[in-house]
């Protein structure tokens, strides 16, 4: 039984973000390095590959900066990135991109891990043939949609547009 302050510890435990936060909560998100990346267009347009990294939760997206001439891109700029998540929505979507071509993909089930802690991932890439992803992830209780103040430049444009 839950206590009047929420659903007991236990609880949390076995029904993850969406037990322990029963309204909504924040991602956070940071994108850290890519490993292996496949470029399949290399050579045939003489194209250097500048990879970046697009996130997504539900209708909500947000990108990395693009990392210039590598397979080994390492990100410790605009790689932390923020997202409102709604009790519908719990996957997060990553896709390592080059220009409009997709390096590989991964997602994650933001149910499956205890809330509030840091979350190490180093993925493999759907479709990247050995390609990995490496980040870190945390979800934590929030009151309504207003973005804390870590939310990425992308969110709070996002929901300026929204209100308008």
């Amino acid at each position: 039984a839950a206590s009047a302050g929420g659903p007991e510890p236990a609880a949390c435990g076995r029904g993850g973000p969406a037990a322990c936060f029963p309204g909504a909560a924040t991602l956070y998100l940071v994108i850290h390095a890519g490993y292996n990346l496949l470029y399949r267009d290399a050579g045939r347009r003489g194209e250097p590959c500048e990879p970046f990294v697009l996130a997504r939760v539900g209708n909500q997206e947000h990108k990395t900066p693009c990392m210039p001439n590598t397979l080994n891109p390492i990100w410790t700029e605009g790689n932390h990135l923020t997202f409102y998540v709604s009790e519908r929505e719990s996957f997060l979507d990553l896709e390592v991109m080059n220009g409009y071509s997709s390096l590989g993909r991964t997602s994650i089930d933001l149910r499956v891990a205890p809330p509030g802690q840091w979350h190490r991932r180093r993925e493999a890439l759907r479709e990247g043939a050995g390609s990995e992803l490496e980040f870190d992830w945390r979800m934590e209780p929030t009151q309504g949609h207003q973005p804390g103040p870590n939310a990425s430049h992308g969110q709070q444009q996002q929901q300026q547009q929204q209100q308008q």
